[in-house]
């Protein structure tokens, strides 16, 4: 299934936050408000079903660390990934 799914503009912008490395689910947040701009919405909750497709697409990996003494889930590109972001 990877690579024939047509990426739209939130998970191209996911996949650019992420090029910079693992991040979880609240600093990917930031860095799209940052990135976006104060305009930028997305409802809470809104972001993890973009994770999960863009996961099950094999654009992106997910694992749990131990961060600040919590479990939080960090997610990284797969090389699929880096490849979509040259396109």
């Amino acid at each position: 299934m990877t690579g024939s799914y047509f990426l739209d503009d939130i998970d191209r912008e996911v996949l650019a936050v992420l090029e910079r490395g693992p991040l979880y689910g609240y600093l990917i947040m930031e860095a799209l408000r940052l990135r976006l701009g104060v305009e930028f919405h997305l409802p809470t909750g809104g972001l993890f079903p973009v994770l999960r497709r863009l996961e099950r697409l094999g654009y992106i990996r997910s694992a749990w660390v131990t961060v600040e003494n919590r479990e939080r889930r960090t997610y990284e590109l797969t090389e699929v990934g880096h490849q979509a972001r040259s396109l």
